[in-house]
């Protein structure tokens, strides 16, 4: 018996958790109809099984339609969000570049270092730069896609069942 209520408490951990099956969820349904007694902390948890079993769920008509239409909705913003990002952070670029590439009238080039070792330290620490800064950016990309694969993963499991 002790046994049998440690998997009540898994499987009731994994169905708050959402991630429980549609037969541990069924598992459970029959064990606390069925219990004439319960542990006092599992008490709650029972009048919640009751509540629902007295019940059929039915979805909302059309709530597949809405709910597919939110989605496009949410993933059309956030592409908007990251391309106008993009574009934006291009044309920075583009004008810190043409700035940064002017030369003022008047003036020669000049060579800024007369070590060359200390030049390429510069030039070793700009770059460090340059990749970290990629990295973070890359790291917020990766983001994204983990969040568009969840709610993915969340919308195809509830057309799975």
């Amino acid at each position: 018996m002790k046994e049998w209520k440690m998997k009540t408490r898994q499987l009731l951990e994994k169905f708050y958790e959402g991630r429980s099956t549609g037969e541990e969820e069924r598992a459970l349904r029959d064990y606390f109809l069925g219990a004439a007694e319960t542990d006092a902390d599992l008490q709650t948890d029972k009048a919640l099984f009751l509540a629902l079993a007295g019940e059929e769920i039915r979805l909302p008509e059309g709530l597949s339609g809405r709910l597919e239409r939110s989605i496009e909705r949410w993933t059309a913003r956030r592409r908007w969000r990251y391309m106008t990002g993009s574009a934006a952070a291009v044309v920075g670029l583009c004008i810190g570049l043409f700035f940064a590439t002017r030369e003022p009238a008047g003036r020669q080039r000049a060579d800024t270092f007369d070590d060359p070792r200390e030049a390429a330290l510069v030039a070793t620490q700009a770059l460090a730069f340059l990749s970290s800064e990629w990295n973070r950016g890359l790291s917020h990309v990766a983001q994204a896609d983990t969040e568009i694969r969840e709610v993915n993963r969340i919308v195809n499991e509830y057309f799975k069942e």
